[in-house]
């Protein structure tokens, strides 16, 4: 009678074993993929400002812009750096302040509210929005839900080889150093 029950608590301590071993590696793949999700946000951050800190240099040209930005990020392993887009949030060029006569107004001829104006005018602000394919099986399903449920109108759907879009977005602000486009 021992032999039986024997065998049976084997069996259990068995299957018990393959439930907290796939648990434990869920578990650790989700943790490695939510580590790379930040340490690449990270450096989406840093490539955005390099971009930034370029574009307000070079009068907002977008082809300097996405060139720098891309090649701060084509270093990195299992990246693809062309899949992004950039938007200027701020200065809005229809409503400079300047007038082709002079580059910069004496800040003491003008009142408190034309200086802040001016001055929030001086600042550039870019957003980025960079679309990955999370690869780690049952987490890439749940983070790519997750991210369509609070985002409907996700940036990276549009990409169809994605099989799982998950997309990071990031502002870089950075005051100009030039004179706005025409």
């Amino acid at each position: 009678m021992p032999e039986p029950t024997r065998s049976k608590t084997r069996g259990q301590a068995f299957v018990e074993t393959l439930v907290v071993l796939f648990t434990i590696s869920i578990l650790l793949s989700a943790a490695v993929q939510l580590l790379w999700i930040f340490a690449l946000q990270q450096l989406v951050q840093a490539a955005a400002i390099y971009a930034a800190k370029d574009g307000a240099r070079s009068s907002l040209d977008p082809m300097r812009i996405s060139e720098t930005y891309v090649d701060r990020l084509q270093r990195i392993p299992g990246i693809e750096p062309y899949m992004f887009s950039f938007e200027v949030l701020q200065p809005l060029t229809e409503h400079r302040p300047m007038t082709a006569g002079f580059d910069r107004p004496r800040m003491a001829e003008l009142d408190s509210n034309r200086q802040e104006k001016y001055l929030r005018s001086r600042i550039l602000t870019l957003e980025f929005t960079h679309c990955l394919d999370l690869k780690t099986p049952l987490v890439r399903d749940l983070l790519s839900l997750i991210q369509r449920k609070q985002t409907p109108l996700a940036s990276c759907q549009h990409v169809p080889w994605f099989s799982h879009p998950f997309f990071i977005q990031v502002r870089a602000t950075v005051p100009l150093e030039t004179a706005l486009p025409p």
